[in-house]
């Protein structure tokens, strides 16, 4: 069950509100360059949600990347996932809401892959239920296992297109140019694509961004956007 607290609108006081809840990204955001949250942020969290704040992060990870930090900064609020395809509860250790990508869509990444991948060393990775997939474990894929502290399992391509209708997103890793060209391609069809670092574009399900995940997140918890704020790179 959410902790629903429901904050008094601009309209309702005719004062300004002071922020309740802060909800950050974690990747060029919360995390340094050895993926961890510095100390005193840490502290700094810890203090805002001492004096009453709400403090959650809206990420392009997956439940188990984030879980070790959701446990280290201890949060209890709704937790924003897949850039925006699910948002989890810490509290009852369940999705709140879950979309999943277009089985067309899936096959059109798929066949652009084939055709596109080699040639512009790409690495396409797929993400069903709580597992990553991946045609090859390649270095780049390696590197990305690291840096999420994920597993990534190699699956066929049959296969993972058999699970095409339960994907939660898709992945491309490799050369920012050719991610760009990847994602130039993908408009034309048109996909939902997102650049999420220089060198990495997520396939994300129809109109599901973080931005919408907040606002349905904010439904949820029965609070008023204006006692939000968002915080990313």
């Amino acid at each position: 069950m959410l902790n629903k607290q429901p904050i008094p609108s601009n309209q309702q006081t005719g004062q300004s509100i002071p922020i309740r809840w802060i909800v950050s990204d974690l990747d060029g955001t919360l995390l340094d360059s050895r993926q961890q949250i510095p100390p005193e942020l840490v502290r700094r969290i810890a203090r805002f949600t001492q004096s009453g704040g709400r403090f959650t992060f809206a990420t392009g990870r997956t439940l188990s990347a984030a879980m070790p930090f959701i446990s280290l900064l201890q949060v209890t609020s709704p937790v924003i996932l897949f850039n925006g395809a699910r948002i989890y509860d810490p509290v009852s250790g369940t999705y709140l809401t879950e979309h999943y990508l277009e089985p067309a869509a899936v096959r059109h990444v798929m066949r652009m892959y084939e055709e596109a991948g080699t040639a512009g060393h790409l690495d396409l990775l797929l993400f069903h239920q709580e597992g990553i997939f991946s045609t090859a474990i390649s270095e780049q894929v390696k590197q990305q296992m690291r840096k999420d502290g994920v597993v990534i399992e190699k699956a066929s391509p049959l296969w993972m297109e058999s699970i095409s209708g339960k994907v939660t997103k898709l992945m491309l890793l490799g050369p920012e140019a050719e991610i760009i060209s990847f994602q130039i391609a993908a408009s034309a069809i048109p996909l939902n694509t997102v650049q999420s670092e220089r060198q990495l574009l997520e396939v994300l399900p129809s109109g599901i961004n973080k931005s919408i995940a907040l606002s349905a997140m904010i439904r949820l918890v029965g609070a008023e956007a204006d006692g939000f704020a968002a915080v990313g790179d």
